[in-house]
């Protein structure tokens, strides 16, 4: 039983006590002796059960609904309290533990107060007149009336009642800032992890396709709260990052593919596995294999992890086609040659999958192009290999159903283009504050990545949706009608670290803000304006001419979103000129403040959330 768990067994038992000394005190009426300990008792179980009722609502103003709040006091951490769950743990932040210690020894004193009051586990007492009282008195039992014996139990019940009621409070005081803390490094994970999924994605797409591939990217809205006891290594493992990589008729000569204009995609889920250790030249092993069963030869008991054997980097030998990995920290790099490196793992490893589909050697990919186009099948049931940067691993899983496979592409451009009379979904009111949101947080957690550069703009053709034609069939309907993805064309060259921060004007500006600006104007009013079309290269003045063609626009905006949309796109207009940006951790506080934080409340308004 959890903590919370717990407080409702002791709420619940606090008013039952009650109830069981004041049909004592109504049997022992011409006992004036014990009715006056009776009554201090049942007066002090009743000051600790408010108090813990006033601790409960400490812990649930602000998470749960004004309105509901009164009704889960009345049935304390029972179900309608599990979706609160996550909240109240995050509320208690590092105190959760201490909170359940004193919630434990609050249970203890209640499971004897019960006892000593003789009650049945239903709550109620066999001891119901006067006669029976005295005779379960004289028997000498735990049974007892006299206030002394409740001493001890009073004691503890106040003394923990008390830290708890002052956990709740300080912890309620000091979430703003523990929630910016925890943004900031959510930020700075997410970014990380995008960062190495492009680069990995870089280093397997060693194919001979006439055009680069275009990779799309799931913008997700990732709420996920992180407190000084998670690892981030640990969170990073729940995430599932959706992609989707196109292919331009790479099964056609050359000429044939170039002049194509039809694309092909393939959906890939990619989820982050353990990395044993960093990558660094002496060291061939910087890359594990993830938590699978395995059999070494030479180690039978071998765990359920295992690092490619150093010995690896004497037979590695360097080749055209080998892929460098730069090290951050020695500033050299570890080459290897992929086809040579899964010949040597292949002799030293053999693993077996625990599921039922029989063996699995994880392999690890060098041409994600002919994996998903060529052969069209995952190695394994939904597991299609591994991919790599020098920072992390990530397996590549086959989704439930190809989504983008069946589906139609197109940009958001399309979109807002597009008349009544297509076949696309109405993009109503709701689906343009979801949309305003996932972009919003997008461009908070991949600015600085290779999927939006420092100097990069999002723009209505980088934005990507996939829709199915074909009306008979069934649409999924745990997906909105319109999931972004943010589109890149492939390179082949692993980027290290946050890409640098260029600008064509004299002093730094934020064109990323000032894009994102330009995007939830067009979404809100539902039309391309051609005065927001921006380029990575624009002067101040054509800075200064787009920051007047959305402002002019503002009264449109104010009708169409609401006044807390129109106060979004006027921030992200007027932030453009101001000199710290979103690679400022105080910025984005600012950002994710001014801009999210009001589009997710209108979002939740709209919903009923």
């Amino acid at each position: 039983m959890s903590g919370l768990e717990v407080v409702g067994v002791v709420l619940g038992a606090l008013p039952v006590a009650v109830r069981a000394l004041q049909g004592y005190t109504a049997v022992l009426s011409s006992m004036k002796h014990a009715q006056r300990n009776l009554k201090t008792l049942i007066r002090d179980l009743e000051t600790e059960q408010i108090r813990l009722q006033t601790t409960c609502e400490l812990l649930l103003d602000g998470v749960a609904p004004p309105s509901v709040i009164d009704q889960l006091i009345q049935t304390p951490f029972g179900p309608e309290w599990k979706p609160y769950n996550d909240q109240l743990r995050l509320r208690l932040w590092t105190t959760s533990g201490k909170f359940e210690e004193q919630v434990a020894e609050l249970q203890r004193a209640a499971q004897e107060l019960r006892t000593k009051l003789g009650l049945e586990a239903d709550g109620s007492t066999k001891l119901t007149d006067r006669r029976s009282i005295s005779q379960e008195l004289k028997r000498g039992t735990s049974f007892t009336l006299r206030k002394k014996d409740y001493d001890g139990i009073l004691t503890r019940i106040k003394s923990a009642n008390s830290v708890l009621h002052e956990l709740a409070g300080q912890n309620c005081g000091l979430e703003p800032t523990r929630r910016h803390r925890s943004q900031a490094r959510l930020i700075r994970l997410i970014r990380a992890l995008a960062r190495s999924i492009f680069n990995a994605l870089a280093c397997s797409s060693d194919c001979s396709c006439p055009r680069s591939h275009d990779i799309c990217l799931e913008l997700e809205p990732r709420d996920v709260i992180l407190v000084p006891t998670d690892s981030e290594d640990e969170v990073a493992k729940t995430f599932n990052f959706h992609l989707a990589m196109s292919s331009h008729g790479n099964r056609l000569g050359q000429k044939q593919a170039a002049e194509s204009q039809d694309s092909r995609w393939e959906s890939i889920h990619a989820k982050v596995v353990t990395l044993d250790e960093p990558a660094t030249p002496s060291s061939a092993s910087a890359l594990s294999l993830p938590s699978l069963p395995l059999t070494m030869p030479e180690q039978p008991k071998s765990p359920r992890r295992i690092t490619w054997a150093k010995s690896f980097s004497s037979r590695l030998t360097r080749t055209q086609s080998a892929r460098e990995y730069p090290s951050s920290q020695t500033k050299s790099s570890v080459t290897f040659t992929q086809t040579q490196l899964e010949v040597e793992l292949s002799k030293t490893l053999t693993l077996s999958s625990a599921s039922s589909s029989g063996n699995y050697a994880p392999a690890s990919l060098s041409n994600l192009c002919q994996v998903l186009f060529t052969s069209g099948k995952a190695t394994a049931p939904n597991r299609f290999g591994y991919i790599a940067d020098e920072e992390r691993i990530f397996e590549l899983l086959q989704p439930p159903q190809n989504r983008c496979e069946s589906q139609r592409a197109f940009s958001l451009r399309t979109l807002l283009s597009s008349d009544k009379s297509t076949t696309l979904p109405p993009l109503d009111y709701p689906q343009k504050l979801k949309l305003a949101v996932a972009l919003a947080i997008s461009i908070l957690h991949l600015f600085g990545t290779p999927w939006l550069s420092t100097a990069s703009v999002i723009t209505l053709d980088n934005v990507l949706f996939f829709h199915q034609d074909d009306p008979t069939s069934d649409p999924d309907p745990e997906r909105a009608p319109y999931q972004p993805f943010i589109t890149q064309t492939l390179t082949q060259k692993p980027l290290q670290g946050p890409l640098p921060t260029t600008h064509s004007t004299p002093r730094p500006v934020n064109l990323a803000v000032l894009s994102l600006g330009a995007l939830l104007i067009q979404v809100i009013l539902g039309r391309v304006v051609s005065t927001l079309e921006m380029t990575e290269h624009m002067d101040m003045n054509a800075i200064l001419a787009k920051h007047e063609a959305g402002t002019r626009l503002s009264s449109e905006v104010l009708e169409k979103g609401g006044i807390h949309y129109d106060t979004v796109v006027k921030w992200c207009l007027h932030s453009v000129l101001e000199v710290g940006g979103l690679e400022n951790e105080a910025f984005c506080q600012k950002f994710y403040g001014a801009v999210v934080a009001k589009l997710k409340e209108d979002e939740r308004l709209t919903t009923g959330g």
